[in-house]
């Protein structure tokens, strides 16, 4: 099910709409719950069974990579 979930948030719906099909003048955008969302599950899944590490290991730093690109860095001067 893991699988399925991963393929449908990374290759299929890339903007990551999970499905929804877009409205009328919709514009394209990135959600910041998916990758958080999908972090979480890797995280609950790897506590429950450590040796899933090197599986799962790609999804979580496409997560955090995600979840930083909606982070905007402040240049202190």
């Amino acid at each position: 099910m893991m699988d399925i979930l991963i393929h449908w948030i990374r290759e299929v719906d890339t903007d990551i709409r999970l499905g929804r099909p877009p409205l009328a003048g919709e514009a394209r955008s990135e959600s910041l719950a998916v990758p958080m969302m999908l972090q979480c599950v890797t995280h609950e899944l790897l506590t429950l069974d450590p040796s899933l590490g090197a599986r799962y290991r790609d999804i979580q730093e496409w997560s955090v990579q995600k979840a930083l690109s909606h982070v905007q860095v402040r240049r202190m001067h």
